[in-house]
């Protein structure tokens, strides 16, 4: 690989359009840029149990380092893969029995509102955009999906439920509840409002954030 694995800022200089055109040409159409001297035998080896195995230092990038072309496709296929289910999972929970019990065309609907959005909003999180004028960017430019919360689910359920119970969203003479739009735009409209708390948030500093929200553990926050 080029250059040596680096995780802070990038302090090179700013590369021109023909620099870039030149790396795009040279990453598929030469050896180094398509497979790279990377070992793809540590990628597809299995870990058996009760077997010796070899210690090698898993291979890593630097967030600016070059990937070649063939060992980005596996690995966006397996990223892409592990997060399908997570990105499916709560619309279909929402829009479901446990949910607003919409009809199977809006179901399909969120089902695939949620992969679209999904997509773009990762590829805007891991590509990083200047805005221009200002020191802040859009992104992080990191490899992280942005994907739909399950934080939200608890939530919402027991939202919905109330709503049903207080007659804001319709059910039949039977008791049977029906889809309820005007509920899962009741969820919309408050999800809104909440993200430009933390969009608010995200201009304060790190050390006035620790100041107010104490440090706690992934699962300390999940409970």
């Amino acid at each position: 690989m080029d250059g040596p694995d680096q995780i802070g800022p990038d302090l090179s200089p700013k590369r021109t359009y023909s620099d870039k055109l030149r790396g795009f040409v040279r990453a598929f159409t030469t050896r180094d840029g398509l497979i790279g001297d990377y070992d793809y035998a540590h990628l597809f080896t299995p870990k058996l149990p009760f077997t010796k195995q070899a210690r090698k230092s898993a291979p890593f990038f630097g967030l600016n380092d070059r990937v070649p072309v063939v060992l980005a496709l596996i690995l966006g296929l397996q990223h892409a893969l592990a997060m399908l289910a997570g990105v499916i999972s709560p619309p279909i929970m929402l829009g479901g029995t446990s949910g607003v019990n919409f009809g199977t065309e809006d179901y399909q609907y969120l089902v695939s509102t949620s992969l679209i959005v999904s997509g773009l909003l990762s590829a805007i999180q891991m590509t990083r955009f200047h805005i221009y004028g200002t020191k802040y960017y859009i992104g992080t430019g990191l490899l992280s999906v942005v994907g739909t919360s399950f934080a939200t689910i608890t939530v919402a359920e027991g939202a919905f439920t109330q709503m049903y119970e207080t007659g804001y969203c319709p059910t039949s003479a039977d008791g049977t509840k029906l889809p309820c739009h005007k509920g899962y735009g009741a969820l919309l409209g408050t999800s809104c409002l909440c993200a430009l708390l933390e969009i608010g948030l995200s201009f304060m500093s790190s050390r006035l954030l620790a100041r107010i929200f104490p440090h706690s553990s992934p699962a300390q926050l999940s409970f």
